[in-house]
């Protein structure tokens, strides 16, 4: 990859606004976990429990200009192996939720912190989760209109929520409390864009409910039309989603894509490298009765403490491009807990889905790294 390619994703023309956040995620299909957790895939299943590390890019919109496609280009950015980063992880001791004294609201840690206007030197992949009475950041009863059913732990018969009761504190940064309505003005006239495979539209629907407070929100207009994200016919769902906050005219997008060069000229463009988001499979993998029934948050330590990122073949790839690393991976290694493991709508099963993560769960800490980021 050289550095100044821009990259857009593969579709019908897109109008775009001012700035386009795009998270892009090397996958290809959405699981369809409704029907049946493994079997009824676009893909086959074994191939949903090797995902390589995902792409995250910003991207800056022209006011009502759109772009076409271009031919003959790359049809994945896809790395030709499968990332099985290692880990090296900085543990101290574990806990649960409610051994530890939750952070009060006033902040107590912010004395110790470098200001936010200098976060773009902290390192948000180091530091620790911390119990935080005031989580989770929405209701995964409430949040009906944006979330998933199948990725509501709450509307399943789980017992254990303790994984809801923790916040990410990054060591010596001041990473603010998510405010839906600060995030709405801050991405003003703005898109954000979630691209890829079903952990990107597990981010895309978290970061609906944390811009709603996950509450049904009638105001909120549904504009995939204008992307061309329509349901056809025959099918199970549309391509993706695109909502407007009408107020702020900020949208919200999620689409499954692989990626094409974008226009370079496209100066105000941000993006983003997510990594790979961790599988937690005990006892087996996914086709051999491997499961995550633990429910003791933070039983393997509580603390990251790396050199570098977690991925460092995609951090060499990216050094001297604008793409900047949301290095998601050892943060949520750290979280086996909180995946949907065997519990579904209709009770329990025998196959646990231990890639997938309850919502609220640890994607909203994904968007609060991205948000504070933006």
């Amino acid at each position: 990859m050289k550095g100044g390619n821009i990259y857009s994703f593969r579709g019908r023309p897109v109008s775009v606004a001012l700035a386009l956040v795009v998270l892009v995620l090397f996958s290809t299909l959405l699981w369809t976990w409704e029907t049946n957790p493994i079997a009824n895939t676009f893909r086959s299943a074994q191939e949903w429990y090797h995902l390589p590390s995902d792409f995250h890019m910003e991207l800056p919109i022209d006011s009502v200009g759109t772009t076409k496609p271009r031919k003959g280009v790359e049809k994945s950015l896809t790395p030709s192996r499968v990332n099985e980063t290692k880990l090296h992880l900085g543990i101290k001791g574990a806990a649960a939720v409610d051994s530890i004294r939750p952070q009060s609201p006033a902040f107590s840690h912010k004395k110790d912190l470098k200001s936010s206007s200098r976060n773009e030197a902290c390192d948000y992949a180091n530091g620790k989760w911390v119990a935080d009475s005031r989580r989770p950041l929405y209701s995964g009863f409430n949040c009906k209109q944006w979330l998933s059913s199948m990725w509501s732990c709450r509307m399943t018969p789980r017992p254990d929520f303790s994984f809801e009761g923790y916040r990410w504190q990054p060591k010596n940064c001041d990473m603010q409390e998510f405010d839906r309505s600060k995030f709405l003005r801050k991405m003003k006239d703005k898109t954000i864009a979630f691209i890829g495979d079903s952990l990107g539209r597990q981010q895309f629907q978290s970061l609906m409910c944390m811009a709603t407070g996950g509450e049904d929100s009638p105001e909120v207009e549904n504009v995939g039309w204008e992307y061309g994200l329509v349901k056809h016919r025959g099918a199970i769902r549309p391509d993706g989603w695109a909502y407007r906050f009408p107020k702020t005219n900020t949208t919200i997008l999620y689409y499954w894509t692989p990626l094409e060069p974008w226009e370079a000229q496209r100066k105000q463009l941000k993006v983003f490298f997510r990594t790979l988001s961790p599988r937690h499979f005990f006892n087996g993998d996914w086709n051999t009765g491997g499961s995550c029934d633990n429910t003791i948050p933070l039983s393997n330590g509580s603390e990251v403490s790396q050199k570098g990122s977690s991925d460092p073949v995609i951090e060499a790839a990216l050094k001297g491009t604008k793409i900047k690393i949301l290095d998601i991976t050892p943060l949520s290694q750290l979280r086996d807990e909180a995946h949907m493991s065997r519990y579904t709508l209709r009770g329990t099963v025998n196959a646990s889905d231990c890639l997938h993560w309850c919502l609220p769960g640890i994607p909203d800490t994904w968007n609060e790294l991205l948000v504070t980021q933006l």
